[in-house]
């Protein structure tokens, strides 16, 4: 009988410990800002199962744009498509400021790949936002990386697009 009602009180205790979608999303956010890349992603990516398919639920961007802003550290590539997926089914909620973010996680992971791909959303984001000035700071900011760190391959996609420094 006391075994039974132990077994029951851990049983209630484990269904009660369900995580919280904010509190996973403030922890990958933590994990982000320290550069422990992986971990935030998997915060993300627990809060975004937490949450479920409500995209409504006032954590659920937060979450999937840290999601992607984690996952451009370990997988540059997906995490373009995956933001750009997020933007194409999210439209209004993913504003022109999220592709600047998303383009300074890029440029902080500061390889080619992550420079290319940073190229790849500022294009994108231009097609959603013809007039924005912060999408041009983009490329601004891709050639300044690319310049320090002599990434030939990125200068001359840049400059196919128009880029040439100062502008």
């Amino acid at each position: 009988m006391h075994t039974t009602w132990i077994a029951c009180l851990l049983l209630t205790a484990l269904a009660s410990c369900s995580a919280d979608p904010k509190s996973l999303t403030d922890a990958g956010y933590a994990n982000l800002g320290k550069g422990q890349n992986e971990a935030a992603l998997s915060e993300f990516e627990q809060a975004l199962a937490e949450i479920g398919s409500d995209t409504t639920d006032p954590n659920w961007l937060r979450a999937a744009i840290g999601s992607c802003q984690a996952r451009a550290h370990v997988d540059a590539k997906r995490a373009k498509e995956e933001f750009l997926a997020l933007a194409r089914t999210q439209p209004g909620r993913i504003v022109e400021g999220d592709f600047s973010l998303m383009a300074n996680e890029f440029l902080r992971v500061d390889t080619t790949e992550s420079r290319m791909e940073a190229i790849k959303l500022m294009e994108a984001g231009k097609m959603m936002f013809p007039e924005s000035p912060k999408l041009h700071a983009i490329g601004n900011a891709v050639y300044t990386s690319a310049s320090r760190a002599k990434d030939d391959a990125v200068l001359k996609e840049l400059s196919g697009l128009g880029y040439t420094g100062g502008q």
